[in-house]
């Protein structure tokens, strides 16, 4: 899995999950780590899982073990992306660039109220903060241009084709990648989610349930959705398919929608007992999908069925789910609101199929000794690095 960003935050959408499979029944527990403060966001780059954990950035090792941490100048309320060896972070006032491997501070640029995730492209990094949208140089962290927009940008950039999409106050926009320069914005009412492109089309829904398909050149409505509840997840697409999530807060009750591409019409709506939704993982023929009352759910992407559900020991899933080599990583956020009997840790996990029971998976196994990799060996009983004994 060397040399693969996946992110587990809303913009989700953004990364291939088409080689990956994911489980088929309820997974188990492969390792897992607590933290004292709120789990914001999560990438995972070769054997590292990069954390957003409170004022800090957390880098966690293949059998669940902190590596190295670094404090931020704020709480890191955004997931990392993480690209040749270096991490890109936004913590409330500042975008940081950090060495993958040790956590060491490459630079760091000063902006305000930060809550998006930022986007690297072509050694650009672009990210939103306050009202306006920066495009960075990814080596230097030197400003190439800002755009200012009509209010607060908490959307996340999604970069295709020389363009960077991203929605900011009631307003989406389409804005030159190379110059910021706006080629078009489409009026949508309030957005905080972040855009999905495919085919041709931008898909964003806004705070008052409605989803927005406009097509990517001229910003032009294409078709439009009304879901049930408020606050729609930021959209996956998959094979001609929407995934987006909703819910309503006056009656507890979400639901997940199969929209179809091309005309936005309705294939499936699955119920959960959540009604906050992070972006949908899509896997191979598996809608992936935390919610706020605690658990992960599986549906067939087809019919919307559900395959399992997993709880997790917290009281929401704020984060997408990632998929790497059949191992799913989550999320768990925790609580010690007054009205629970015990706090609930804030915690991540690693979560393999059922035949993983009992054992580490291969993919986060390392000798003790030497801290050699076993992953590409078929349970081993000794290192072949040192010799020394693993079981």
């Amino acid at each position: 899995m060397a040399g693969r960003n996946v992110r587990m935050h809303n913009p989700t959408h953004r990364f291939d999950t088409s080689a990956e499979t994911a489980p088929t029944s309820t997974p188990t527990v492969v390792w897992s780590h607590e933290f004292q403060d709120p789990v914001y966001g999560t990438a995972v780059w070769g054997d590292i899982v990069y954390v957003s954990v409170g004022e800090r950035v957390v880098a966690i090792d293949q059998g669940g073990n902190s590596q190295w941490q670094i404090n931020t100048d704020g709480v890191v309320d955004s997931s990392p992306a993480v690209v040749d060896g270096t991490v890109f972070v936004g913590a409330t006032d500042c975008v940081y660039a950090l060495d993958a491997a040790t956590g060491r501070k490459q630079w760091k640029f000063q902006i305000n109220q930060i809550s998006s995730s930022p986007a690297v492209v072509d050694d650009t990094v672009f990210v939103g903060a306050a009202n306006r949208v920066y495009a960075l140089d990814a080596a230097t962290g030197r400003e190439q241009w800002s755009f200012r927009t009509d209010g607060s940008t908490e959307s996340s950039p999604t970069v295709i084709d020389g363009t960077v999409f991203i929605g900011a106050a009631y307003r989406v926009y389409a804005l030159d990648a190379a110059t910021g320069h706006k080629q078009w914005d489409f009026r949508s009412g309030e957005v905080a989610s972040s855009p999905a492109i495919a085919n041709g089309t931008v898909v964003i829904g806004n705070k008052y349930s409605h989803v927005y398909a406009l097509d990517v050149a001229t910003g032009r409505e294409q078709w439009t959705f009304e879901a049930d509840g408020e606050n729609p997840s930021s959209p996956t697409v998959a094979d001609d398919t929407v995934f987006i999530g909703s819910g309503s807060v006056d009656d507890f009750e979400g639901h997940i929608y199969a929209l179809d591409a091309a005309t936005g019409r309705k294939q499936w709506d699955a119920q959960t007992s959540g009604w906050r939704y992070p972006s949908v993982t899509v896997v191979d023929t598996t809608a992936l999908v935390g919610s706020n009352d605690s658990y992960v759910y599986a549906f067939d992407t087809a019919t919307g069925r559900k395959q399992w559900d997993f709880e997790t020991d917290g009281v929401e899933v704020h984060s997408s789910v990632a998929v790497v080599d059949g191992t799913l990583f989550v999320a768990s956020q925790g609580s010690s609101a007054p009205h629970l009997s015990e706090a609930k840790n804030h915690r991540i996990y690693a979560l393999g199929g059922s035949d993983r029971s009992g054992s580490k998976s291969q993919l986060y196994q390392r000798c003790s000794e030497c801290g050699a990799s076993l992953s590409e060996h078929d349970d081993p009983s000794f290192c072949p690095e040192c010799g020394a004994k693993t079981r």
